[in-house]
């Protein structure tokens, strides 16, 4: 796990808890998640993963980078949830947030939280991406962007998640783009 805030060029973070749960067959496709991810029943087989990313400590000042990315091994592409900090009428909150994964020969050549931002993007048709807070808007607005205020836990000392179906299980286990976890 790489969890950073990038408050200056110091990079720090808590960490995060990745929570897997396994389903059989496809009842677990109900109709309110195929119509929003039309094609989560050709690329999942239904297990699900959720990381929660604890942002880190302190204040976060305006225009910083904070969130985490997980990889299971050191050979395998990492997925990512990050999000910028930005201040409106000295309001604090979060917006951008992206849930990416990234190639793991990129990660070992490049890294950190620009990488992570830059990855490609989880999509909610092929996985059913749930993000909590889901502050995904490229402006933010005090008034109307409650669940992204610092005051609602988005930012400092808060925790983002994202829920999202894994690939299909590959009987080779090789994963060239979105990896799948394990319990293990």
């Amino acid at each position: 796990m790489v969890a950073f805030i990038k408050t200056s060029d110091a990079v720090c973070g808590k960490g995060a808890a990745v929570t897997l749960t396994g389903n059989v067959g496809v009842a677990w496709a109900t109709a309110t998640i195929v119509k929003t991810a039309t094609a989560v029943l050709t690329k999942s087989d239904g297990y699900q993963i959720k990381i929660a990313t604890a942002t880190g400590t302190g204040t976060v000042a305006t225009g910083k980078v904070m969130g985490g990315c997980i990889q299971a091994l050191a050979t395998e592409n990492l997925v990512c949830n990050t999000s910028e900090t930005l201040t409106e009428s000295s309001v604090v909150g979060t917006l951008k947030q992206k849930a990416t994964w990234v190639a793991h020969a990129t990660w070992k050549l490049v890294g950190g939280s620009a990488l992570a931002q830059g990855g490609t993007a989880i999509t909610v048709v092929d996985t059913s991406l749930v993000m909590v807070p889901n502050c995904t808007k490229t402006t933010f607005v005090a008034a109307t962007d409650t669940g992204c205020l610092a005051a609602t836990g988005s930012v400092a000392d808060s925790i983002q998640s994202i829920t999202y179906y894994q690939p299909k299980e590959d009987p080779k286990k090789v994963y060239t783009a979105l990896p799948r976890y394990y319990k293990g």
